[in-house]
């Protein structure tokens, strides 16, 4: 995810590059049509949604770690629950950034809300 992110961000600098296109006699220079704010749009929703991904898949390795070493010790039941209530939350964390990717259009892209807007009022 990161690398298509990075990837994306990277096009779009070079589609903003200045192109010259030669016309029989006459050299023309053409100008990107799309306006930057669309573009840094798509980059701040990118770099917020691998935000949330890395926060949110983060968790599990750890917990999964724990319990590697809780299965080679001995324990109890209290270490035992909290172990499996650890696990749900890392389990239930993971779906969070498949969850979000709405909201977070929402919040950030002005014509995300635009259209939104028209398609609850229709």
């Amino acid at each position: 995810m990161i690398i298509l992110g990075a990837w994306a961000v990277r096009n779009l600098r070079k589609r903003r590059q200045v192109t010259t296109v030669t016309v029989t006699t006459v050299t023309v220079a053409v100008r990107p049509t799309q306006s930057k704010s669309t573009d840094s749009q798509l980059i701040r929703i990118l770099m917020i949604d691998i935000g949330i991904y890395i926060l949110f898949s983060a968790m599990m390795p750890p917990v999964l770690i724990y319990l590697q070493i809780l299965q080679a010790r001995s324990y109890d039941f209290g270490k035992l629950q909290f172990g499996i209530f650890l696990l749900n939350v890392a389990a239930f964390c993971t779906y969070i950034p498949f969850c979000v990717g709405f909201y977070t259009n929402f919040l950030v892209s002005k014509t995300f809300r635009y259209e939104v807007k028209n398609i609850i009022k229709r």
